[in-house]
């Protein structure tokens, strides 16, 4: 078998997915992406594309939820047993599953595996008993298989293998399938199910010594999909060829052919061995937000908490690049694997160069927001501003140096790097933190105004792109309770600062850090969730009915078989009365019968007459005009 080769995936279960092609570059494949992404789909796509070609071996595919037939016994899966659990009754079938253990999905397979192959349980146990002293036993109880465990450091007897830790049980399982040598392919959804992360790294280690060419006495082809990132590991740039990266079932997955010119770079070559496991986290993610260190990442973590953004859940994660220089690379490279990188960056990366911007730059919304202003090509422009602007802080640096040496980048120096590249930081940050009215009164107040006009032109156009910056300076000048000039790059003053958030009002978080959460806020890209909403949308659908009928004889009952008769079992939310109101006229009050819904604006009361839209926006606090 030559690698690479090509696997033509036909995906029958996702409607409207396609056939897709899958490059093999390896003995291991690994798929990710977020949940929902359809990795699961490709790999029992893969099932099928790789049969023929490995005839002579056999096809095993083992599923995430292999531990089922286990599970029946050591949990109260139907609610009906209380405490009294049938660990010790845990079988796995009779003699005949045997000619069917490669076709099985789940645990059962390779415990039969086991239960023949002594050549197996000698490796599988040599490994057990020198990393967890244990053994694992396989017998035959009245025609059906059973397995139990011993603990080689304690003399209590061997135990059922319902009984054993879930890892431990899985690793069992996962090393059958991996030293099986029948198995010419192997597939595994989700390795990394209830292993610790360096049980983990260890079965990725041996993942590795049997991936290979099948023709290979002791090797096979493996594929994984994964959600770890200790099952991730890229040492070569060549490594990132055999990663499919999923993002939605009715798209294709994403492949980078290791011929690509971006991955022949020196810095990306140079950084792939060393990537963190913040950086592998943006592989299972669509939006991945890169800031520049851990103090950002504090702060942006309990604002997206503070304020309900929901990043983690609607596609988007934080990460610390941990480095300056690093940015740029690491966003061309999650670009070039079907991400959508967003970046929240210091403002010395726009002072320094044009690094960052030249990632973003080429973007169609940015050239967009451009054209609209008038400006042809956002490069060009880009480039004359951050040109005029080094000129104009060389030349004129006594107009700003007032404002620009109190700053923290220039107070926190470090007079052993360039000075001209340090003048520029703290003057672009100086320039951007003063008010107008500051501006107005320094020297040349003209060109520095024209200046400022043009860099925040420039970074509204690149923040239509997902590049953010931090326009004072860095994350520790937007502080309210330390000082930015002793706080700088200190994760520990980032989280006291953190703390105060819980009680800080959250108007005045949205005004004081206004930069952050713009990129907080396009990363998330999802409304603010409020339950209101949803109840306004009951609330309408019962109140002008029930004002319809209601009169001075109107009962209760009726009130609420109305209600039932609307809204079927959601009618149990509310409760209806008949009142009289302020005016003698019949009112209608509406309870809520929830004590896990919000119960602000609770009851609600409903003159006959009103108009039950404005009244029930009023009273539960909605804008009409904007919605909630």
């Amino acid at each position: 078998m030559n690698f690479p080769f090509e696997l033509k995936c036909e995906i029958r279960e996702v409607p409207g997915a396609a056939t897709s092609s899958i490059t093999v570059y390896g003995g291991l494949t690994t798929l990710v992406g977020p949940n929902g992404s359809g990795k699961t789909q490709v790999l029992r796509a893969l099932k099928s594309a790789v049969r023929p070609l490995v005839a002579q071996g056999k096809v095993h595919f083992l599923s995430a939820g292999r531990s089922a037939p286990v599970e029946q016994y050591r949990s109260d899966w139907d609610g009906s047993r209380g405490d009294s659990l049938n660990y010790d009754e845990a079988a796995f079938g009779g003699r005949k599953l045997r000619d069917r253990r490669h076709l099985s999905e789940a645990v059962t397979g390779d415990f039969h595996t086991l239960s023949f192959r002594a050549d197996l349980q000698i490796k599988i146990a040599e490994r057990l008993r020198r990393l967890f002293n244990r053994d694992v036993l396989l017998d035959w109880d009245e025609g059906r298989l059973r397995v139990r465990f011993v603990r080689l450091d304690s003399s209590h007897p061997p135990y059922s293998v319902a009984r054993e830790a879930s890892g431990l049980l899985q690793l069992v399982v996962l090393l059958a399938a991996l030293y099986d040598d029948e198995v010419a392919a192997l597939l595994i959804d989700e390795p990394e199910v209830s292993l610790h992360p360096q049980l983990q790294a260890f079965l990725l280690r041996e993942i590795r010594e049997v991936a290979g060419d099948p023709s290979t006495p002791g090797k096979k082809l493996v594929f994984i999909a994964t959600h770890s990132t200790e099952m991730i590991d890229i040492r070569r740039p060549e490594d990132v060829a055999s990663i499919v990266f999923c993002c939605d079932p009715d798209r294709p997955p994403i492949q980078v052919s290791p011929e690509r010119p971006e991955l022949k770079n020196a810095q990306l070559r140079a950084l792939l061995p060393h990537l963190s496991h913040a950086h592998k986290l943006a592989f299972f993610c669509a939006r991945p937000l890169l800031v520049e260190g851990p103090s950002d990442a504090f702060i942006c973590t309990e604002l997206d908490n503070r304020l309900s953004l929901y990043l983690a859940p609607t596609g988007a994660q934080l990460v610390p690049v941990m480095g300056k220089g690093r940015m740029p690379i690491v966003a061309k490279l999650l670009k070039l694997i079907g991400k959508s990188p967003i970046v929240l960056a210091d403002v010395d990366a726009i002072a320094d160069g044009l690094d960052l911007v030249s990632v973003y730059a080429s973007d169609s919304s940015v050239a967009k927001a451009a054209n609209a202003k008038g400006y042809s090509d956002a490069h060009a422009f880009a480039a004359s501003v951050h040109g005029d602007f080094c000129h104009l802080a060389d030349a004129q640096w006594h107009d700003i140096a007032p404002h620009a040496e109190q700053h923290p980048y220039w107070q926190l120096r470090d007079p052993t790097k360039n000075e001209v590249a340090q003048k520029r930081r703290a003057a672009l940050a100086a320039l951007m933190s003063m008010s107008a009215a500051e501006r107005a009164s320094m020297s040349n107040t003209v060109q520095w105004v024209a200046i400022y006009d043009r860099v925040t032109a420039l970074l509204d156009f690149l923040e239509t792109a997902g590049c953010f910056v931090f326009r004072r300076g860095t994350i520790e000048c937007y502080y309210g309770t330390v000082d930015a000039r002793t706080a700088a790059g200190k994760p520990g003053e980032a989280l006291v600062e953190a703390t105060t958030f819980a009680q800080a009002d959250s108007a005045l978080l949205e005004a004081q850090y206004a930069d952050a959460l713009r990129a907080l806020r396009f990363a998330a890209r999802v409304q603010s969730i409020d339950e209101r909403e949803a109840l306004r949308e009951l609330l309408l659908a019962v109140s002008a009915p029930a004002l319809a009928v209601l009169c001075k004889d109107t009962t209760p009952e009726q009130l609420n078989q109305l209600a039932l008769r609307l809204l079927s079992d959601k009618a149990s939310l509310l409760r209806l009365e008949p009142s009289a109101g302020d005016s003698g006229q019949p009112r209608l009050t509406i309870h809520l019968n929830s004590a896990v819904l919000p119960s602000t604006g609770f009851p609600i009361r409903l003159d006959k007459g009103c108009n039950p839209v404005t009244e029930v926006d009023r009273q539960l606090g909605i804008d009409s005009s904007d919605g909630v």
